[in-house]
C-alpha cells in the first residue's frame, strides 16, 4: 500500500476493534445497530508521516454534515476569526468559494462581512439551502475529473474549507483542483482536526472510518504544499483541537524570466570578448555551469581553452562545445589577454590566484549570480 500524499509506504499503525462503521450510522432498531461495527486499521506513511485509514468509504463521505449550527459559541468565534482572517489578508477578499459548503453556514457569516459566497456541495438537499440563502453553491465533488465544469467563474479571491479535507479518500487531487479555480494571488482558510493533540493525549476514541487521515502540523503544511498552496502559517484553535492553515496559492514560475537573463548575459559575454582573438581568452572552470553557459549561449568561437585545476578534466574536451581542458599554467603564455571566470562560490579565490600565481596584467570578469562582472584590479580600458 502506497500514501496517497506522497506514494511512500505505509507502516502498520494501530488495529482497533468495535469501532462503529460510521459516525452517522445510526439504525431504527438495535438489532439493526448491532451490524454497524468493524475493525479499522491505522497506519503511519513512511515518507511524510501522514496517518491515514485504509478500508471502506463511509457512503457519504463527500457530504458535508456540520453540527456547528447548534453551537451559538462556534458561530460567534468564526464571526471574530473570518474578520480578522479577511482584515490580514494579503489582498483585498472579494469572493470566497467554499470546498464543503455543508447548509451555507460559514458562507452566511462571509457574506455578511460583504463576500460574493460560492462553493461546491455533493448534496442536492444542502445545495437547494445554500442558494435559497443567496450563495451561489453548485452541486458536485472536486475529486471529480470533469468538477472544473461547474463552475463559470475560476478566479475566486478566497478558498475555505473546514473541517473536510480529512474526509476525503485523495484530499491532494480535490485541493489541487481547487487551486485551479482560483486568482493567481488568492488566499485560502483551511482546517482539520489536530492529531497532535489525539497523539499527545491517546484519544483512541478519535478515531472513526468518516476520517480518512489524520493530521499533524507538520504532514497538514506537507499536503498543502503538494497541492498547491504555500502555508504562511498554522494555528491551533478551539481548545487545540483544530489545525488552522493560512495559505496563498502559489505562484507560478516566471518562466520568460529565464530568456531575458540569458540574452543579457550573452550580449554581456560577448561584449567582453569583442575585439580579441579566439586564441586570446579562456574559460576558467570546467564545472556545470560553465559548459551549459558556453553551449547553449555558443561561444566556442570565442574560447581557446578551458581552465580546471581538476587533473582529471585536464586533457579531456568539453561536451557540446569540444572545448580542452587545461592546466592553469597555460595563463602564463602570453598569448592569453582575457579570462572569464565561472566557478560560482570559488570566484574571487580563482581570481586571487590568477593575479598572485600568474599574472597581473590580465583582463579578468566573473559571472555573479547570472551577472558578468568585472574584476576591479584591471579592468578593460
Amino acid at each position: 500500500m502506497k500514501c496517497v500524499i506522497c506514494s511512500s509506504a505505509l507502516l502498520p499503525g494501530m488495529a482497533l476493534n468495535n469501532i462503529p462503521s460510521a459516525a452517522q450510522a445510526f439504525t431504527t432498531t438495535a438489532k439493526a445497530a448491532e451490524k454497524k461495527c468493524l475493525s479499522m486499521s491505522i497506519f503511519e506513511c513512511a515518507g511524510c508521516g501522514t496517518v491515514q485509514y485504509i478500508g471502506t468509504r463511509v457512503p457519504y463521505y463527500k457530504k458535508v454534515i456540520r453540527s456547528a449550527k447548534f453551537s451559538q459559541e462556534m458561530l460567534k468565534f468564526r464571526d471574530s476569526q473570518f474578520r480578522n482572517f479577511l482584515r490580514s489578508a494579503s489582498k483585498r477578499v472579494e469572493s470566497v468559494f467554499e470546498l464543503g459548503a455543508g447548509e451555507g453556514e460559514y458562507l452566511d457569516i462571509f457574506k455578511g462581512l460583504g463576500c460574493t459566497t460560492s462553493g461546491v456541495e455533493s448534496s442536492q438537499e444542502l445545495v437547494s439551502i445554500c442558494q435559497k440563502k443567496g450563495h451561489e453553491v453548485a452541486r458536485g465533488f472536486l475529486g471529480d475529473r470533469d468538477s472544473h465544469l461547474y463552475f463559470k467563474k475560476k478566479e475566486y479571491d478566497c478558498a475555505v474549507s473546514f473541517n473536510f479535507i480529512e474526509h476525503l479518500p485523495n484530499p491532494k487531487a480535490v485541493l489541487f483542483n481547487l487551486s485551479n479555480l482560483l486568482a493567481a494571488d488568492a488566499v485560502g482558510l483551511f482546517e482539520v482536526p489536530n492529531f497532535d493533540l489525539i497523539e499527545r493525549n491517546k484519544l483512541f476514541n478519535e478515531f472513526i472510518p468518516d476520517h480518512r487521515f489524520y493530521f499533524r502540523e507538520d504532514t497538514f503544511k506537507t499536503l498543502l504544499s503538494v497541492s498547491g498552496f504555500e502555508v504562511h502559517s498554522i494555528k491551533r484553535l478551539w481548545n487545540d483541537y483544530i489545525l488552522s492553515a493560512e495559505v496563498s496559492r502559489r505562484t507560478r514560475i516566471n518562466w520568460s524570466g529565464f530568456q531575458h537573463s540569458r540574452q543579457d548575459l550573452k550580449i554581456s559575454i560577448k561584449s567582453f570578448f569583442e575585439g580579441t582573438k579566439k586564441n586570446e581568452n579562456v574559460v576558467w572552470s570546467a564545472g556545470h555551469q560553465s559548459l551549459t553557459t558556453i553551449s547553449n549561449l555558443q561561444l566556442t568561437e570565442n574560447i581557446r581553452y578551458v581552465i580546471d585545476s581538476s587533473e582529471e578534466k585536464q586533457t579531456k574536451f568539453c561536451p557540446v562545445s569540444g572545448l580542452e581542458v587545461v592546466a592553469p599554467t597555460v595563463l602564463r603564455s602570453e598569448d592569453v589577454k582575457r579570462v572569464l571566470v565561472m566557478a560560482a562560490g570559488y570566484n574571487s579565490e580563482i581570481i586571487k590566484k590568477i593575479r598572485n600565481d600568474f599574472r597581473n596584467d590580465l583582463i579578468v570578469a566573473y559571472l555573479h549570480q547570472g551577472k558578468l562582472v568585472y574584476d576591479e584590479e584591471n579592468p578593460p580600458n
